[in-house]
């Protein structure tokens, strides 16, 4: 299935959706696209996505990003990933 459109203010998208590994236990749909609009400040965006079995991702500029894991921080997960596990802690 392909899906398309825009409109006359800037705004469109596009998108293929597919049926991955037909017949299968592992049978899944996905989607694969993309969207553009104009933002009030003129700039166009556009950002693209996909969702499948392992769920919704998009990516673009205007998609915010987290601030860096401080260096402190970083090292203390690591080391707590480095502990055994603890048998007495049931998941």
């Amino acid at each position: 299935m392909t899906f398309r459109f825009s409109l006359d203010n800037g705004i469109s998208q596009n998108a293929e959706g597919r049926l991955n590994n037909k017949g299968t236990e592992q049978e899944a749909q996905s989607i694969e696209g993309s969207y553009s609009f104009t933002s009030p400040e003129g700039q166009v965006i556009t950002i693209q996505y996909i969702a499948d079995e392992g769920g919704f991702r998009a990516t673009g500029d205007a998609i915010p990003t987290p601030p860096p894991i401080p260096p402190a921080i970083a090292r203390a997960l690591d080391y707590i990933r480095s502990l055994p596990p603890d048998p007495s802690q049931k998941v």
